[in-house]
């Protein structure tokens, strides 16, 4: 009990004569000074971030190969951090990939993969097989979102995207079944 009473005292004596050591780490200073709580980039290494707190800076750093942006207050993957800033919610075709495509929303970029052998249309904001051509009749008007039975040919279907009707290719000698949303031999039976 003795011990305990004596540091507590030693300790107040040290905070009373203003030595450096106790006062410093409270006062306001560095990035953070006269800054609100939050997080601000760190300009010496784009890698990591200051969060701060009652005007004291916290040095946090991005998870491996990522940057600091600001416009999300978070970390992101450097090609594609700062894609989607200025830019409105929405899609956006990857001018390196046309394979994906970036989802934006708040400034923020999410990059998002088209299923195998898809590209993104910018156009209709979809993947669509490569140069699948448009059908200008419109069969898909009306209709939910899906794949349809072609009715001018059974080698191929319709994809309705969006009220947008898209003519898709079975592979060859193959025939679209709308029962189960496949193409397959033809003269096959479906229960």
């Amino acid at each position: 009990m003795c011990k305990l009473t004596l540091t507590a005292a030693l300790c107040l004596i040290i905070a009373c004569l203003g030595l450096p050591g106790i006062e410093a780490q409270y006062a306001p200073q560095g990035p953070c000074a006269g800054k609100p709580d939050g997080l601000y980039p760190n300009p010496s290494d784009e890698h990591s971030f200051f969060y701060c707190v009652a005007g004291q800076a916290i040095l946090k750093q991005c998870a491996a190969n990522l940057v600091y942006n600001p416009a999300i207050k978070g970390c992101d993957y450097p090609k594609f951090a700062f894609f989607c800033v200025g830019k409105r919610d929405g899609q956006y075709p990857n001018p390196s990939d046309q394979h994906s495509f970036f989802y934006c929303v708040a400034g923020k970029a999410f990059l998002r993969q088209c299923p195998a052998n898809l590209v993104y249309n910018s156009a209709i904001k979809v993947c669509a097989y490569p140069n699948s051509p448009v059908n200008k009749a419109n069969d898909c008007y009306g209709r939910k979102d899906g794949q349809y039975t072609n009715p001018r040919d059974q080698h191929s279907f319709l994809s309705c995207v969006a009220g947008l009707t898209y003519i898709m290719q079975c592979p060859a000698n193959l025939v679209y079944v709308e029962a189960k949303n496949w193409c397959d031999y033809p003269n096959q039976h479906y229960y």
